[in-house]
Formats: structure tokens, sequence, C-alpha cells
């Protein structure tokens, strides 16, 4: 999957990155393409890209490539398959992802609860900057790192109309540990750099346990409470005894929107305490669209501020 991720950056880049940046696409979108599997139990592969680059793994792209695939017939037979709960297993660069998909009688996907790679936190109370203020921070690792903070702690209010610090103190958290030792996974080695800075603070939904804003490094904010950024947050909250077996984690983003994940198993990584995470949402298929690329506009290929 890797070598397929290579060489669509190498020969058709263009057209991913015209989907995904202005004018048809932002810096929030990412898009996901189906690949032939790399094995032969898997019933797809699937690739990420968002505004900035690649990504081996995102958790909600999975939910929406599943919904899709499903209710498009794209992995199944709709015919032949009427069990309510579907199991998909895609190849992507960052592994082997399992998702179940609960199946409405009218075919519509109402759920997807994907299985990610084992969280945990690699490096806990480290001392990074934001905003010209040093900050505690955890850094977890599910896919990617990921710099876990309270927002308070940095000044900051989990609030749209604080958006431009939100993303400033993002950008520079992860700026400050771009090439740090401190992103080092234990069996895995060193990282590229932080997946995503992720702010959090108390719920605003009654039933929900935190919200959070996820900034990645070049700025764009998650609209959603992120597959890979929920996972982390639960590995902090389970390396802090906050969590128990099989009770539900919600957790919220800025817009209101909410992902459950729980514990499914525990193990240790190079004797560090680590959690098998499953996170769940509701995927909405907003539409089918076509777009239109000339090779004479100079804007083809997207752009970004």
């Amino acid at each position: 999957m890797r070598r397929k991720q290579q060489w669509m950056a190498d020969h058709a880049d263009d057209l991913l990155a015209a989907l995904v940046r202005e004018p048809r696409g932002h810096e929030g979108v990412t898009a996901g393409w189906f690949t032939v599997p790399e094995h032969p139990d898997a019933h797809a592969g699937v690739l990420f890209r968002h505004a900035e680059g690649y990504a081996g793994l995102c958790g909600h792209g999975v939910m929406g490539a599943v919904a899709i695939g499903i209710e498009h017939g794209l992995l199944f037979d709709r015919a032949a398959e009427t069990s309510p709960d579907r199991i998909v297993r895609l190849d992507t660069p960052a592994g082997r992802i399992q998702a179940t998909a609960r199946v409405s009688p009218d075919g519509r996907v109402t759920s997807v609860a994907v299985t990610l790679p084992p969280a945990l936190v690699i490096n806990p109370s480290v001392v990074c900057r934001a905003l010209g203020r040093p900050v505690r921070a955890d850094i977890a690792w599910c896919g990617g790192c990921y710099v876990i903070l309270d927002a308070e702690s940095a000044g900051l209010t989990l609030d749209a109309t604080a958006m431009a610090d939100i993303q400033r103190a993002g950008r520079a958290i992860a700026a400050d540990l771009a090439g740090s030792a401190l992103l080092t996974h234990p069996t895995l080695g060193a990282q590229d750099g932080v997946e995503a800075v992720v702010f959090i603070g108390p719920p605003r939904a009654e039933d929900a346990h935190l919200t959070s804003a996820t900034v990645y490094p070049d700025g764009a904010v998650d609209r959603s409470p992120g597959g890979g950024s929920t996972a982390a947050v639960l590995a902090v909250l389970d390396a802090m005894g906050l969590v128990l077996d099989d009770a539900p984690f919600v957790h919220e983003s800025l817009i209101g929107a909410r992902f459950t994940a729980r514990v499914t198993s525990r193990l240790e990584i190079e004797g560090l305490p680590a959690v098998v995470p499953e996170v769940e949402a509701a995927p909405w298929i907003t539409g089918e669209h076509t777009f239109h690329i000339d090779d004479a506009d100079p804007f083809r290929a997207g752009f970004r501020f």
C-alpha cells in the first residue's frame, strides 16, 4: 500500500490535489481512493490525501469509505448480503484495518466501528511552547504521534470564535516538536513528525466526556473528533486510570460531532501499556459530484493560501 501511495504521488498527484484543495475542496477535506487490496481476504485497499499531503490512515476517512462502499455496492453484493453487521477489511499504508458497519434493512449504513492500531502514551508530561508560554502535554501514538494537552493551560477557549488562536497554537506546538526524539515509537522508531495537536476541554453535550479541537501541522482543524485523535486521547485517559473495560468514551468536536470509543483489549509494547481502540460514529453520504478540470486552467491542481 505504501508503494501504491508513492505511485499516486508520482503519477496522479495533480488530480488528487485538485479534489482536496480549493476551489473544489478546502483545508479540512480528506479524500479516499479505493485500490486493489494487497491481501486476498481484504475487501479493498484505500489511500488518503488531504490538502497538505498523504496520510497513512484516516479514521473518519475509513468510516466514510465503508459507508460509500457498502451503500453503492462496491464492497458487497447488496442483493446477496443481508446481515445487519458487515465486517470490512481494508488495506492501508498504515496496515490492515477492520471495520464493522451496522446496516439498516433499507441498506443504509447507520454506524461504522473501526478497530485502529494499538494506541499508547509514548511520552507523558512533556514541555512544549504554545503562543509564547510553556505548557505540558502528553504524546500518544495511534498511527501517528498526537500531542494532547488541556486547552485552558495553553490560554485557549474551545470555541469557534477562538479558532485563529487555536490554529496558531497548534502550528507552533507541531513546529516546536518537529524532529524531536520525543516522537519515537518503541518498536517503529522515529516518526516523521506530529500527526496532530489535540486541545481538550470540558464537554458541552450532557452525554459527552470531553470536547476537543484537533489541529494539524498546517493549521487545518478537524471538523470531527478524529479517529486517531480519539484513540490517542483514550490511551491517555487509560494511562491515567480513567477508562473502564467496555465503558464508552464519548468525544465531541467543536461543531458537536461525536465519536464513541472503547478499549477492546490491552497489551504491552516494549514494556509500555497500550490499548486496542475501537472508534465508532455515524457516517452520512452528502452527495455525488462531477468535477471539471481544464488543462488550460492555471489553478487546475487547486491552490492553498
